[in-house]
């Protein structure tokens, strides 16, 4: 391809009296696209394999951006994607998929206590099954400025060796004016120099607005418009228990929509949540299970003599046997509710204030 001729700009288009520092040669060499250049080949961070076929969720010298609404449990997914990108912990078919030399991984949280943050490690810990994850580094930022943030990390990513991913739990806090043209143009571009400069992944977490789903303020659609992949996280209106994560926009072929819920404040997958939600939508009750069918689940979970359980055993145990019994997953509060209304039929006896769970007798209870 032959290079297109410059030519000269009339004096009055243009004022660069300012730009002494600009250099149009150079960027003219480093920007133009040639046929005969060698093909960038381009190295994979994490996939998601569904059936057998997998599909990019993240590639190095890129960026994503996850968006959700307050409490949505957007931390939460940022705990799976740490536990899958340092292990080979792998969660609704995503996994790592990181090259040898890019393994390290950093965490960078702004908005929670450093309490908070110490728990959302030993989540990462736990899911990765790595109690002392040498490729993890977790940093708490909450009590810093934005310019310092920022500061720290451009330095932070270029001190640190061995690097892959990246995740900033929040970007907004790398800025002063969320509405701010110029901020928010200036962390996206940011974000996409320091992934291609390191060749690294980048995932950032920032707020959906109050009254509808899009990514707050313009640094938002700044993000929207230069990320790789954006997932959003959303409370399922039928079943609050679950975060459903879906592929708001993708530049390849966007990931398969799933769903998590938190059972002893871990993320597990919710592998039926279709199923789950219609079932509540359409009116699913767990008052309109016989009474003798209530007690045999707890005749299910009382057996090779076990005669009593803690709360959240017993929580764990019901969830499961009603699930092999009815062929669907019972949520949180629903098991909450059938505990206590067993409890208040005698089925289930507690001697004291939380104490351990023992099985009543079903004759106690008002035959049907």
């Amino acid at each position: 391809m032959k290079a297109i001729e410059t030519v000269a700009l009339p004096k009055s288009s243009i004022n660069v009296s300012d730009q002494s520092d600009f250099n149009f040669d150079e960027i003219y060499k480093n920007a133009l696209v040639s046929p005969n250049e060698k093909q960038i080949v381009q190295e994979i961070a994490l996939i998601q394999e569904i059936d057998g076929q997998e599909r990019t969720m993240a590639t190095l010298g890129s960026f994503s951006l996850i968006s959700g609404k307050a409490k949505s449990k957007k931390s939460f997914l940022m705990t799976l994607i740490t536990a899958i990108s340092i292990s080979s912990f792998s969660f609704a078919g995503i996994r790592n998929k990181l090259p040898v030399g890019k393994r390290n991984v950093i965490y960078i949280d702004t908005e929670q206590s450093r309490f908070y943050v110490q728990k959302l490690l030993n989540r990462i810990r736990s899911l990765s099954k790595i109690d002392q994850p040498d490729n993890l580094s977790v940093f708490e930022l909450n009590s810093y400025s934005p310019t310092d943030i920022l500061q720290f990390v451009e330095i932070l990513i270029a001190k640190q060796k061995n690097l892959g991913i990246v995740i900033i739990d929040g970007i907004r806090d790398l800025i002063f004016d969320i509405m701010s043209n110029e901020e928010g143009n200036m962390i996206a571009r940011k974000l996409l120099k320091l992934s291609n400069e390191w060749n690294i992944h980048i995932f950032v977490v920032l707020h959906q607005n109050k009254g509808d789903t899009n990514a707050r303020g313009h640094i938002g659609t700044e993000l929207v418009n230069k990320c790789e992949t954006h997932l959003a996280v959303s409370i399922s209106t039928e079943d609050k228990d679950i975060s459903i994560v879906e592929s708001a926009a993708s530049r390849g072929r966007p990931t398969e929509t799933f769903a998590f819920e938190i059972n002893n404040e871990l993320p597990v997958e919710v592998e039926n949540f279709e199923i789950r939600t219609s079932s509540r939508k359409s009116g699913f009750s767990i008052s309109n299970i016989e009474s003798h069918k209530k007690f045999s689940l707890l005749n299910e979970i009382f057996v090779n003599g076990v005669e009593e359980y803690s709360y959240k055993d017993l929580m764990y145990k019901l969830k499961n046997v009603f699930e092999a019994t009815f062929s669907k997953s019972l949520s949180d509060h629903k098991a909450r509710d059938l505990i206590n209304e067993c409890k208040g039929a005698k089925w289930l006896i507690q001697d004291k204030s939380k104490g351990p769970y023992k099985q009543g007798s079903y004759n106690n209870s008002t035959s049907e």
